[in-house]
């Protein structure tokens, strides 16, 4: 820029006064002094605007998913190499590097205000009700990672147990069984005796395993790691027990236990016959076969099924575009909420059931088979207007809350 500003006030500027003297000449001297006065240039001042950079805010959401895409990638790109090194590591290797928050799922999009829908009658004589509405939802927030009051230091254990392949740890009752996975399966039951057992398959060979005690809780070792690495880990534990399961890639299996939390991020769970339930999961297919206490299960993606034998107390499901396959019955004292934003919602409900319920949604349908008592919803539960609806089956006395962005609601009976 400077360069073409001085060129044109040199081109610009009037032409150098040229003065020439000629001198005595001789044949053999043709030179000629010459005097050329150049005009002074003054160069303007350029006043170039200060460039501002704008401040970048990056949110914990948006660093958190990046921290779980370089974590899942780089396990993913373990050569085997890193694998040999892996099993020959000893106690100074401490405990793995905790798992990264899980990024929320995306809220629902809002879209303009209303409340509409059409009803329908399909061949089969079920009424299809079908939103044309605006809605808002949630977000979910899934988090994975180690206990914050973990031991990493074992020598404040109680009592231990060592052996190869299995081991057993005497306890006076109902444990806490806390274990950590980064690969491979877990199977936990319950039994009538006091005392933790645990059995490891790793490729039809023996890998050391040990229980270590810290009060009531009861935790699991591999080769002195603090998380399982592969195989298949076979968990007996007294009955009323509760289970904390931290998993990145595995199925587990549980049955006839108390209370239990289950947190993975690749693989199905199979539940049966516990209280309390709490899963979260990114990857993977859920089954739930009867719990006496509050269900909870969050996913991203997979399909959920939860079958009540009793009366279900209080369910919450969330996904991001997983669907819910719910059967059982829903009366006097149950409360269920079912929020989804791409997935499909079926409650196949037994004839003792008795509820009002509330239904949202922007393009989705609820389809139903049970002859609902239906009307328009007067007002909505944000105190913003949804295409939403209300209906009451029998007496009205449990509630069931169902959202769907785009997916659909399906009643029938059991």
């Amino acid at each position: 820029m400077i360069a073409a500003v001085l060129l044109a006030l040199a081109l610009a500027a009037p032409h150098p006064h040229v003065q020439s003297q000629s001198s005595q000449t001789s044949k053999d001297d043709d030179s000629v002094d010459v005097d050329i006065d150049i005009p002074d240039i003054e160069i303007p001042e350029l006043n170039i605007p200060a460039i501002k950079i704008p401040k970048i805010h990056i949110s914990a959401s948006e660093m958190n998913e990046g921290a779980f895409l370089v974590a899942h990638s780089s396990k993913h790109r373990k050569d085997k190499d890193d694998e040999d090194a892996d099993d020959d590591c000893d106690e100074d290797c401490g405990p793995p590097a905790p798992i990264p928050p899980i990024p929320p799922i995306p809220p629902i999009p809002p879209t303009a205000p209303g409340e509409r829908f059409e009803q329908q009658e399909d061949r089969n004589g079920m009424h299809v009700y079908r939103m044309q509405t605006s809605h808002s939802g949630s977000s979910t927030h899934i988090r994975i990672g180690r206990h914050q009051d973990d031991d990493s230091d074992d020598s404040g254990a109680t009592s231990q147990a060592r052996g190869t392949g299995a081991t057993s740890l005497a306890v006076k009752g109902p444990v806490t069984f806390r274990v950590s996975v980064q690969g491979g399966n877990v199977d936990v039951i319950s039994v009538d005796k006091p005392q933790v057992s645990v059995r490891l398959e790793v490729g039809g060979s023996s890998s050391e395993v040990s229980l270590y005690s810290f009060g009531d809780r009861v935790e699991p070792r591999f080769r002195s790691r603090h998380s399982l690495r592969s195989g298949k880990l076979h968990v007996e534990l007294p009955r009323g027990s509760r289970l904390e399961v931290e998993s990145m890639s595995g199925d587990v299996t549980a049955q006839r236990l108390g209370d239990a939390k289950i947190r993975t991020l690749s693989g199905d769970v199979r539940v049966s016959q516990v209280g309390k339930l709490d899963v979260q999961s990114i990857s993977g297919d859920v089954q739930v076969d009867d719990a006496s206490g509050p269900v909870r299960l969050h996913t991203v993606s997979g399909k959920v099924t939860l079958a009540m034998r009793n009366q279900a107390p209080q369910v919450e499901f969330q996904s991001a575009s997983g669907s819910l396959d719910f059967k059982g019955s829903c009366g006097k004292d149950c409360h269920m909420s079912a929020a989804t934003v791409s997935g499909d919602l079926h409650m196949a409900l037994g004839s003792q059931s008795s509820f009002e319920l509330s239904y949202s949604s922007h393009s989705g349908e609820l389809r139903d088979g049970l002859d609902l008592s239906v009307k328009k919803s007067a007002h909505s539960r944000h105190g913003s207007s949804r295409g939403s609806l209300e209906g009451t089956y029998g007496k009205g006395e449990g509630v069931i809350e169902a959202d769907a962005f785009s997916g659909n609601l399906t009643l029938s009976k059991q």
